[in-house]
């Protein structure tokens, strides 16, 4: 449910930041002097499409982090798959992948809970709690 819509979205977007990249301009400002109104508007133009083509920039930009997020949504599918499928098989080697997983949940909660300021902590501690719980049921409960 997780990991195929994901991976949909991860290939489409690697294609478009891939392969739909618009050549720059390399054309320069016409003198106004010599080519009056005509090169006026044509300034005018040539800077309008700056201010595009930096609005597109920063599109790319998310578009890429959006890219970053996708990747970690298929692997985190990929992992919750495995874990479910050896859980039928062979619970003990999946235990011991879910509570990596759960490890990795924790650094990542103890990361943003020490890099925001204390007014930002509630979802973080939250995020701990649950980490650690199951880090707590994975490991050391059923050891």
């Amino acid at each position: 449910m997780l990991g195929l819509p994901s991976l949909v979205a991860l290939l489409v977007i690697c294609v478009s930041l891939f392969l739909l990249h618009p050549e720059p301009d390399k054309s320069s400002y016409l003198d106004v002097g010599t080519y009056g109104i005509a090169g006026l508007l044509a300034n005018g133009a040539r800077g309008v499409g700056q201010v595009f083509a930096w609005l597109g920039g920063i599109a790319a930009w998310i578009e890429e982090a959006i890219a970053v997020g996708l990747i970690a949504a298929v692997l985190f599918a990929a992992g919750l798959y495995f874990t479910g499928t050896g859980i039928r098989r062979h619970s003990a080697p999946a235990r011991i992948v879910a509570f990596a997983i759960a490890l990795v949940f924790l650094f990542f909660w103890l990361v943003v809970l020490l890099s925001l300021s204390r007014s930002a902590m509630a979802v973080p501690v939250m995020g701990v709690a649950i980490s650690l719980y199951t880090v707590w049921v994975l490991g050391w409960r059923y050891a």
